[in-house]
């Protein structure tokens, strides 16, 4: 549960300071990171992803939009229902 709580903190940061980390490139760094455990399918890690960090992107229509723009393959294909993409 600690690690999903987190990942919520994470998103609250990330919108809270998404222009600045757009940027600077640290959106950028941080799909990067998100995208490696995509692709290397660790369910465990990208379900934290997903659960933790995009399901809480839900109702934060600009961050949602802006975030979604910026996304991998991956990413975008593992989070397309919660999305809405």
């Amino acid at each position: 549960m600690l690690p999903y709580v987190f990942m919520g903190d994470i998103t609250r940061f990330v919108v809270a300071n998404l222009d600045e980390m757009y940027e600077n490139g640290q959106l950028n760094l941080l799909m990067e990171k998100f995208n490696f455990y995509c692709i290397k399918d660790d369910r465990e890690v990208s379900d934290l992803i997903s659960l933790g960090f995009f399901e809480n992107l839900i109702g934060e229509d600009f961050a949602l939009t802006f975030i979604s723009q910026h996304l991998t393959p991956c990413l975008a294909l593992n989070n397309k229902a919660m999305l809405k993409l």
